[in-house]
């Protein structure tokens, strides 16, 4: 019995650092799916989606359970969970190559070029890991440039080409992210304490980054906005009544992470908020009855 225990205890602690509950951030690949029109119309190419989520989702694991290791002598979620459990070198190298093969491989099977995305984020991820989440600026530009591979992936797996004007909007999502992570950080940690935790935070203050994450989330409500305006794809008025829940949504993420830290590095826990889940649901609904009339 207590071996039986250890061993479910260890189970629990690899899901744990899995960090399944991060793998909303790998829907950016149904995106081209909704802003195409095609969510509703052909199911071959949403399961085509669904593998790419997958693939890409067992990557960013792949990334994360490595980041966990380099950082577990100060890694921030101790500071929250108070907990100092870690995996073992060689469960790590095992685990890394069991998620980083499988998704290679499924991403090689639908196309080659969701392979090379697949490849560029196990890369771009254990730079980070490895040296440039240490770099001023190289650090928020790896996680951009992830977000937006997402997205891209996203229209390569149904045979589309992406506007590239969907790379700001999205670049600008992971900036407005990445600067609330550090906000929170910094909340959690105090200043002195945070350049310990990593040197680079030292040109980083709590205000400094709360003015970039309410600048970039200002950013993409002007651009949400313009896209409204100058939208061909769907019905205007239809359209246009997501922009109210989509920036009160945007306001409400600002606000609750400043409130509860902790919230800013698990962004997952501001769907406790009802007000979050609301317009959320609401945005939701609405793309679907995009989706239905033109």
């Amino acid at each position: 019995m207590p071996r039986c225990k250890d061993f479910m205890s260890h189970v629990k602690l690899l899901i744990q650092k899995l960090r399944v509950n991060q793998w909303y951030k790998n829907l950016l690949v149904f995106l081209g799916l909704v802003f195409e029109r095609l969510l509703l119309d052909d199911l071959l190419l949403v399961l085509r989606c669904i593998v790419a989520f997958l693939a890409l989702s067992l990557v960013s694991s792949s990334n994360y359970i490595v980041n966990d290791f380099l950082d577990r002598r100060n890694d921030i979620e101790n500071e929250i969970k108070q907990s100092n459990v870690h995996l073992e070198k060689n469960t790590v190298i095992i685990t890394f190559m069991a998620l980083l093969v499988p998704a290679l491989v499924l991403s090689a099977l639908l196309t080659p070029t969701l392979f090379l995305f697949t490849l560029g984020i196990s890369v771009l991820g254990q730079a980070y890991n490895f040296g440039l989440k240490k770099v001023i600026i190289a650090d928020v530009s790896v996680l951009s440039a992830i977000y937006v591979s997402r997205m891209f992936s996203g229209y390569y797996v149904i045979g589309r080409q992406p506007n590239l004007l969907n790379v700001l909007p999205i670049a600008f999502i992971a900036l407005f992210l990445a600067f609330i992570k550090k906000r929170s950080i910094l909340g959690i940690l105090g200043e002195e304490k945070a350049v310990k935790f990593r040197e680079n935070y030292k040109y980083y203050s709590h205000r400094r980054c709360e003015k970039l994450s309410i600048f970039f989330g200002v950013l993409i409500a002007v651009y949400y906005l313009m896209y409204v305006i100058f939208n061909d794809t769907f019905n205007d008025y239809l359209l246009a009544s997501t922009y109210p829940f989509f920036v009160f949504l945007l306001y409400e993420v600002l606000r609750i992470t400043k409130e509860k830290p902790e919230t800013g590095i698990f962004l997952w826990k501001t769907l406790k908020n009802w007000k979050v889940v609301a317009c959320t649901v609401s945005i939701i609904v609405l793309y679907l009855v995009l989706l239905v009339y033109p």
